[in-house]
């Protein structure tokens, strides 16, 4: 029961930090994406490292995984950003925001999996 409960103060944490990075990089925007991008590039790649370094200690791992960093970052905003780019019909940003979060999410994860092995 304690790593629950550490895994769920873990997450809130996570979703504090995704708040402030958030709001330092896109302050008071209508519509800003380069925090939510921020973050889900910093997480993917820490999933990365975490999935290497910490996959032998389960309570570490889901402690780091499922807490901070499933707090910390966020698929939900990310499909509301590309939502209101579709009701703009802001096509070509559309496109450019889904294509650069997919790609760099997919490469710095598998950076932080090469990084993570080295240790």
């Amino acid at each position: 029961m304690s790593n629950m409960f550490l895994t769920i103060i873990a997450a809130g944490i996570g979703a504090i930090a995704r708040d402030m990075v958030s709001e330092i990089m896109d302050g008071n925007s209508k519509f800003g994406t380069n925090g939510i991008k921020f973050v889900n590039y910093t997480g993917a790649f820490l999933m990365g490292v975490a999935a290497q370094i910490f996959l032998l200690n389960s309570s570490i791992y889901t402690l780091v995984t499922a807490g901070f960093l499933g707090g910390f970052t966020t698929f939900s905003t990310f499909a509301l950003h590309q939502f209101r780019l579709l009701e703009d019909k802001d096509f070509s940003r559309f496109l450019k925001y889904t294509g650069q979060t997919f790609f760099f999410t997919l490469i710095l994860f598998a950076l932080g999996m090469i990084i993570g092995g080295i240790f």
